[in-house]
């Protein structure tokens, strides 16, 4: 049972964001965080949104870095209260988050039944959400980073079949386009993504993060600390998918270095 005072958490969230109004094509949400764990897998969950085709209830369909939190999180030593919002590139009010959830959005349809299960890598833990509450209302014709997909204005026209249907306008392009490449990094991840078995890649790559000033580089050794032998990943699994994508199309920046690597780190124990 959470102990967040929620009568203080909603006034701080009505003064924070009246002086920080929402901007155009950015997204935001409340999250309740609960039960951090190492690894995704080891997240409890209370339902398996998955259950008629027999799947893992952690199985995600979603995995997605264009979030940060903004302001300063509530906790209370064990549940954590906050607020997110899509496209900061470079989060001045905040730290880098990746969303996760079981469907293949991270914003359901208010009247659906079957709920997905969603998590939050944040702080080199991944969380379970308890609540999440859009700050907008709900509109259909999706686009990154509501899905994984950029969908080209084009493509959103042709689908906006209601009036009150998102519009190309109402998005940004991903922010992941004006990543800086580093050398260093593409070789290394290469590498990792040939031999992902080779624990000695990682260590390396942990040195150069470090370098870079990334705080990843702490969870990269304590997973492999963890995770006494590591096997390969499966290849069907839809998180490799999603890294895989990110390797093939995004530039070798830190940020797409450390999406691909906590993604291939799940599937490897």
């Amino acid at each position: 049972m959470s102990v967040i005072d929620l009568d203080r958490w909603y006034w701080l969230r009505g003064e924070r964001l009246s002086y920080y109004p929402p901007q155009r094509g950015k997204f935001r949400a409340d999250f309740q965080l609960a039960t951090p764990a190492l690894f995704l897998r080891d997240v409890p969950v209370d339902r398996d949104p998955h259950w008629r085709h027999g799947l893992e209830p952690h199985r995600c369909y979603y995995a997605c870095d264009e979030w940060s939190t903004i302001f300063e999180p509530m906790s209370d030593g064990e549940h954590c209260r906050v607020l997110v919002e899509s496209s900061n590139p470079d989060p001045v009010r905040g730290e880098r988050v990746v969303l996760y959830s079981t469907s293949s959005v991270i914003w359901n349809e208010p009247w659906g039944q079957n709920r997905a299960n969603k998590f939050v890598f944040f702080r080199n833990r991944f969380w379970k959400v308890e609540y999440d509450e859009f700050l907008h209302r709900w509109r259909s014709n999706l686009n990154y980073p509501l899905m994984l997909r950029w969908r080209t204005p084009e493509e959103m026209q042709k689908y906006a079949s209601h009036p009150n249907s998102y519009v190309a306008d109402d998005f940004l392009p991903p922010t992941y386009l004006s990543e800086r490449a580093i050398t260093p990094v593409h070789g290394l991840l290469e590498a990792i993504m040939e031999s992902p078995t080779d624990r000695d890649n990682y260590l390396i790559l942990a040195d150069c993060l470090e370098e870079e000033g990334c705080a990843f580089h702490e969870y990269v050794r304590e997973a492999l600390v963890e995770s006494e032998q590591l096997s390969r990943p499966d290849q069907r699994h839809p998180l490799y998918d999603i890294l895989l994508t990110a390797w093939n199309s995004r530039p070798p920046s830190v940020r797409t270095c450390v999406f691909v690597v906590l993604n291939l780190l799940q599937l490897l124990s």
